[in-house]
């Protein structure tokens, strides 16, 4: 038995053939001393492997060499499904997710296809129907446990949406979008003949009729000259 680092290593050479050296800490076996070494790396704060360009250190070598290429352009990894490429295999294997969780299951009703089965099923209900979720303040009945949940709101004061440009609260967040726009929209209508401007084309066609002779009259004209027999 040795030491090395503070930590012991034990050689066992009776099967030259076998894993003769173990780690003391975690009791993985390897082949050889030099492999032995580098996995103790693991149990301490060593790390032997510097980048040259940026400050960091890698305990293993094969670690520094997929560090590298973010100084570089190599992208050697390729996805086999599109044309994207990756620095490394980490990022590739995020990137075939997308392919793997394209929408498999597909709504034999209409063509709708979803990526989870849960969602599929949650769809289903849409063409027959079924609302198995029923509000305990009313009789109203809803086809998912989210629309119900929203759906009970109306039934209390909460207004957890609030406007961060003015002091209204809303009970739901597709509320609060649409009011949001009342302080962010752009009056992208400017009329040509003033400087008048406005939001949406409707109100600038209106607009524009105030500057055109273009009137509209309801009374009935009588011509008093018109001989009577």
């Amino acid at each position: 038995m040795e030491l090395t680092n503070g930590l012991a290593i034990k050689s066992i050479k009776e099967n030259s053939n076998e894993m003769q050296y173990v780690c003391l800490l975690c009791e993985d076996r390897f082949k050889f001393e030099s492999n032995l070494r580098l996995h103790l790396t693991i149990h301490t704060d060593e790390r032997p492997f510097p980048c040259l360009i940026c400050n960091k250190s890698f305990k293993r070598k094969s670690n520094l060499s997929q560090h590298m290429k973010i100084h570089t352009d190599e992208k050697p990894f390729a996805c086999t499904t599109c044309s994207n490429r990756f620095k490394c295999k980490d990022d590739l294997d995020s990137h075939i997710k997308i392919h793997i969780d394209e929408k498999r299951y597909e709504c034999t009703i209409c063509d709708d296809k979803f990526r989870w089965l849960i969602c599929l099923k949650r769809h289903i209900k849409i063409h027959t129907g079924e609302k198995s979720f029923k509000c305990t303040k009313c009789t109203s009945r809803f086809i998912n446990n989210w629309d119900l949940k929203r759906h009970i709101k109306i039934h209390t004061d909460e207004k957890p949406f609030a406007c961060t440009m003015c002091s209204n609260r809303f009970r739901r967040k597709d509320n609060l979008n649409c009011h949001i726009k009342i302080h962010t929209a752009v009056k992208r209508y400017e009329c040509s003949i003033c400087d008048d401007k406005f939001r949406w084309l409707i109100c600038l066609k209106k607009h524009l009729k105030t500057h055109s002779d273009e009137k509209h009259c309801d009374t009935v004209v009588i011509d008093l000259n018109v001989n009577r027999n």
